[in-house]
């Protein structure tokens, strides 16, 4: 608990004569960690009282016995490094990484630890990783206190939230509250929170809720999804054989962005199809957002109609395409290192420089589906077996199996078990 010496840039106060004590200053810094303070330690120092009193001698201070004041200011030296001490230990414990709710284990270091807040003032983020602010007997518990407690600074009682999921895992508790507008869902807009399960505390909470719809359109002049139908399908007419819509909802959205664009046309969907919309308003539109599968090729497209306009905002892959560019060890890192102490755990560290990069290919689609396929892929498809497991044996609970192996390695031995079915 003490600071190490020299660490507040001062020189150290062994360098200072000190007088001759019991356990010397080691055992006094010892007694001094036990107090509780600063004011407490300083009680236990005591300056020898001189003999006699003391007067005055050619201007000094000395004892009745005539010793001058070197024994006082040694004390007094002693005093001052021992609150210097006291000081630099409490600073070091402010910055010490303080522990977590678990013995012997640290609180980590988290970027954006803390409550985060809007401009306007809105709780938007909340971090304890530590698991150490708001606890509860459960998990679940500490979620609704939290919710309940901070619910002025989440500005929920403004909104109409509802639970929608629980998930709950082997360490955490995930559960997410949708925002509904007229009974209608809010895309985008939720608050999760999740709780640690072990210590039943809160560790995150994250806030997309829309405090203003104030502009949302009224859901009594949206279109039906008959009306947008012709403007749905219009972008897959050219390229596809057919498209029909496999999934509606009629959602509010606040329109801020796009979906990120390809470098390059995909073998199911060109650029020109996703470009295919209108720029972002910024407005809370009320949509219909849609899901259509085509045909010739097949593929699945997210497509988003003003379902009170009737106009196309956008057009979404929902399948991603992913590059076949691997890294893979050739032949192995023991051989081509030519170390032998190289094994699964000696780390990242050593393994990843005997990685090389190397290219696979994306055989076409079958069915709608695309496999990576190339010399450094082989694919089994392994079919169930047509027999049940073999029955454990009578007598010291080997299987057949493992009593034919340890018969003698004679052939009328290894034939007589063939007869006999073992």
């Amino acid at each position: 608990m003490q600071a190490a010496p020299g660490a507040t840039g001062r020189k150290p106060c062994g360098s200072v004569p000190q007088p001759d004590l019991p356990g010397g200053r080691g055992a006094l810094r010892r007694v001094l960690a036990s107090q509780e303070s600063a004011d407490d330690a300083t009680l236990l120092l005591r300056v020898p009282k001189v003999h006699g009193g003391s007067r005055k001698r050619n201007g000094h201070v000395t004892g009745a016995r005539g010793h001058p004041p070197a024994l006082m200011m040694r004390f007094l030296t002693l005093r001052m490094c021992v609150e210097e001490d006291i000081m630099a230990r409490d600073r070091g414990e402010r910055q010490r990484n303080m522990p977590g709710p678990e013995a012997d284990r640290p609180l980590r270091m988290v970027p954006d630890v803390g409550e985060h807040a809007d401009a306007g003032g809105v709780l938007r983020k909340y971090v304890d990783p530590g698991a150490t602010l708001v606890r509860a007997s459960t998990a679940r518990k500490a979620i609704d206190s939290f919710m309940a407690a901070r619910s002025g600074d989440l500005n929920t009682g403004s909104i109409d939230l509802r639970e929608v999921e629980s998930t709950e895992g082997a360490a955490t508790l995930r559960v997410r509250f949708q925002q509904f507008h007229n009974d209608i869902p809010v895309v985008g807009a939720t608050v999760q929170a999740v709780a640690d399960v072990k210590q039943a505390s809160v560790i995150q909470v994250d806030h997309t809720g829309e405090m203003d719809v104030a502009d949302a359109p009224d859901p009594g002049d949206a279109r039906t999804v008959a009306d947008v139908l012709k403007v749905a399908l219009a972008p897959f007419k050219k390229d596809f054989e057919t498209a029909d819509v496999t999934r509606d909802q009629l959602v509010y959205l606040r329109d801020t962005d796009r979906p990120s664009l390809p470098g390059s046309d995909y073998p199911s969907a060109s650029v020109a199809l996703l470009k295919k919309g209108r720029k972002p308003d910024g407005a809370l539109h009320l949509v219909h957002d849609l899901v259509v599968e085509t045909t010739g090729p097949i593929e699945h497209f997210r497509v988003v109609v003003d379902a009170i306009a009737g106009t196309l905002l956008w057009v979404e892959l929902v399948g991603k395409y992913v590059t076949a560019t691997l890294k893979v060890f050739s032949p192995d890192p023991v051989t081509e290192s030519n170390d032998s102490t190289l094994h699964a755990g000696s780390g990242v560290a050593k393994l990843n420089g005997f990685r090389h990069d190397v290219q696979a290919e994306v055989a076409p689609a079958s069915g709608g589906m695309f496999r990576l396929d190339g010399e450094w892929f082989r694919c089994n498809d392994w079919d169930s077996p047509t027999f049940g497991p073999l029955p454990p044996c009578r007598g010291r609970g080997r299987t057949r199996i493992q009593r034919l192996r340890l018969l003698p390695t004679r052939p009328q031995h290894r034939l007589k078990a063939a007869r006999d079915g073992t």
